[in-house]
């Protein structure tokens, strides 16, 4: 359900649209291309593509709840049919208000105003594209998954969405990490600064996660090295230029 969802996004102008935008676009060098970005930093970097890998990371994290790794002590984490379609779905629909709000990094997205505009223009996006396709029960849980991403649907699920949420920071901090090997000069410094700096506003979060579930406590341990060394780097990550012309 939720790949035929997200097709029927991607074929509308909304999703057309998502599909030219770049996340982290303002640290992407001027000259440089969308397309040589997204080589760069893989393909969740693209705003359309982010959200099936999204969904990924999701799949993931309710196969570990399900079916803990040896190391995780606390059992399994038992989510419902019901609630693991919404979170998939949650992980479709998340980010569609940006292609009309644009994408307003997780650096600036400050104050409750762009979090309302994000959240009207995807009811809006919903009504246009969903509503005329879908079952008004099937539009129902479209709009329940709306309100998990957002964090204003009341229930576990808000959480754990956004649990998943700070996997993807770590996947995309470790990709920039492991990119600026291959560049020198000031692109080297602009990926192990963009890491760092991922690391650094994201990763305490992401560790008081893996007290709770499986799929974070995985990540963490999956990656031990290569997270120690970018903690332990020294990097100033208020160095990374925002730059103001992307």
């Amino acid at each position: 359900m939720s790949e035929q969802i997200y097709d029927l996004f991607a074929d509308s102008p909304y999703g057309k649209a998502l599909s030219q935008k770049v996340r982290y676009a303002h640290y992407k060098p001027e000259g440089l291309s969308n397309e040589e970005w997204v080589r760069i930093l893989g393909p969740d970097v693209n705003n359309l593509e982010h959200l099936r890998e999204t969904l990924k990371i999701t799949n993931e994290f309710i196969d570990r709840a399900r079916n803990p790794h040896p190391e995780w002590r606390l059992g399994k984490l038992n989510f419902s049919p019901e609630e693991e379609e919404l979170l998939r779905l949650a992980a479709i629909v998340h980010d569609w208000g940006e292609a009309m709000t644009g994408d307003i990094g997780w650096h600036r997205k400050t104050s409750e105003t762009d979090v309302a505009k994000e959240f009207a223009a995807l009811h809006k996006i919903i009504e246009e594209v969903c509503r005329p396709e879908l079952d008004d029960a099937l539009l129902k849980k479209i709009y329940q998954a709306a309100d998990i991403a957002f964090m204003r649907g009341g229930s576990r699920l808000d959480q754990a969405f956004n649990a998943i949420e700070y996997i993807g920071y770590g996947n995309n901090a470790l990709r920039a990490w492991s990119e600026r090997e291959h560049y020198s000069g000031e692109m080297q410094e602009l990926l192990a600064g963009l890491g760092k700096k991922l690391i650094v506003e994201n990763f305490p979060i992401c560790e008081k996660y893996a007290e709770i579930y499986p799929g974070n406590h995985y990540f963490i341990l999956q990656n031990e090295k290569i997270l120690k060394e970018i903690q332990d780097a020294d990097i100033d990550w208020r160095d990374v230029p925002i730059l103001a012309n992307n």
